[in-house]
């Protein structure tokens, strides 16, 4: 398994297919900042984006998706390790010092970025999580 850069012209439309078939609201195209897609072999199995701050001393990553067709197996969880530590990587590179996102409570995603190291806050309708870098 591997990660490469997302190709917006490209990626954009299997995205929006993703997001649909997960009942989210498809994030506009031109909103989306670097993004990457982990893939093994021919399968596309996760992507996610990283913001950067204009202080260059936080990112976000926001966006996570998977590919419907994969949810929920070993596959997933391990390309969402392997994408997150890759943004974080490019995040460090970067010079910033700490990155959050923004998880919905009970959530895949809420369960990995815990197992990651990201710390959350309690009591909103959306979970902020944030891990030093």
């Amino acid at each position: 398994m591997n990660i490469r850069r997302l190709i917006p012209e490209q990626d954009f439309p299997t995205l929006k297919e993703w997001w649909l078939k997960h009942g989210a609201i498809p994030v506009p195209e031109a909103f989306l900042p670097w993004g990457f897609m982990a893939v093994d072999g021919a399968d596309e199995i996760a992507a996610g984006f990283l913001y950067l701050d204009a202080s260059g001393k936080m990112a976000m990553v926001e966006y996570l998706t998977t590919n419907p067709a994969f949810s929920f197996t070993k596959r997933t969880v391990k390309a969402w390790h392997l994408l997150l530590e890759h943004i974080e990587k490019l995040a460090k590179e970067q010079g910033c010092s700490a990155i959050i996102s923004m998880v919905a409570p009970g959530s895949s995603e809420e369960r990995i970025m815990g197992r990651l190291g990201y710390e959350t806050s309690e009591g909103t309708a959306h979970k902020m999580y944030g891990k030093r870098l």
